[in-house]
């Protein structure tokens, strides 16, 4: 609703000021300020511009060069407390104890944040400006690991997050949804399983938080399946990355209210942007009582 909006064009719409509601949405050319989070965010101050080091030099302050008329150099962008405007909220905003955006806090926590391991170097490396994250699934499977295996009283798919320095997934703006079903011999499906990894809120005179089931960094959890119907010869477990799931709920309340037209049109463009981003993270079938190999991709 209306304060879930305040939060996101907070975060995102820096450049509120030339923002032109009559520019053609898909247009390249649009102002800087349709482009929400853009480069002066993190590298203009009063009109000067700033950025990290030259790779070449431990140099600090001012670099003169040709691009930009030079810059001021400064440590402070190598460090993951530079992240903490955006990505880490403060505790007077806690919701059940925990700001609403809790990033940096999950980071300092972890083992990451012992072994230097910054946001830079996971999510900039190289410093390239690619800020990859929940978005990408070759991102997510590599901080991630599966292993689906079966004894006695059932399978269970274990998943461990190994590789990520933040709760999986940080914030409340993604879902995880892990969906098993147990399968006979025609592939039907006899009896389903579904477990969420999010970090739900609802606004309500107040933020409260309805449930938190996502991963710490390191910690593992088993998804388990039991009892298997009878005429059960497999089970499938899948993995699916809904990124925009909390952005599609705010959308979907706006457009159900009254909006000026140029407003609502940002709107469904952002709808049809966030539908584009679920995708099949895991996929596995495994046959029980080891008949025959399993298949995952």
């Amino acid at each position: 609703g209306p304060e879930a909006m305040k939060a996101s064009v907070a975060l995102h719409l820096k450049h509120p000021q030339g923002f032109d509601p009559d520019a053609r949405l898909e247009s390249p050319a649009l102002p800087l300020a349709h482009s929400g989070v853009s480069c002066a965010v993190c590298h203009v101050r009063s009109w000067q511009r700033f950025g990290p080091p030259p790779k070449t030099s431990a140099a600090v302050g001012k670099i003169n060069g040709a691009a930009h008329g030079g810059f001021t150099a400064s440590n402070a962008f190598e460090d993951s407390q530079f992240c903490a405007s955006c990505h880490q909220f403060p505790q007077s905003m806690a919701i059940n104890g925990k700001p609403l955006e809790n990033t940096l806090t999950e980071w300092k926590e972890s083992s990451f944040s012992k072994q230097g391991i910054t946001c830079q170097q996971c999510h900039m490396p190289d410093r390239r400006h690619e800020f990859r994250g929940i978005h990408d699934p070759e991102m997510v499977r590599k901080g991630l690991t599966f292993k689906l295996s079966q004894n006695k009283t059932g399978t269970r798919l274990t998943i461990t997050s190994k590789w990520i320095g933040h709760a999986f997934p940080t914030y409340v703006t993604p879902k995880v949804i892990v969906l098993a079903d147990a399968l006979d011999r025609d592939g039907k499906s006899l009896r389903s399983w579904q477990w969420d990894i999010i970090r739900e809120v609802e606004y309500d005179n107040g933020w409260q938080e309805k449930r938190d089931t996502r991963l710490m960094p390191g910690e593992t959890r088993r998804f388990i399946l039991t009892p298997l119907p009878a005429g059960s010869v497999s089970v499938r477990y899948r993995v699916t990355v809904i990124p925009d799931h909390f952005y599609k709920g705010v959308y979907s309340d706006l457009l159900a209210g009254e909006m000026q037209p140029d407003a609502a049109a940002q709107i469904r463009r952002a709808v049809k942007l966030a539908e584009k981003n679920d995708y099949l993270l895991f996929e596995q079938v495994m046959k029980l009582s080891g008949a025959g190999e399993s298949n995952n991709r």
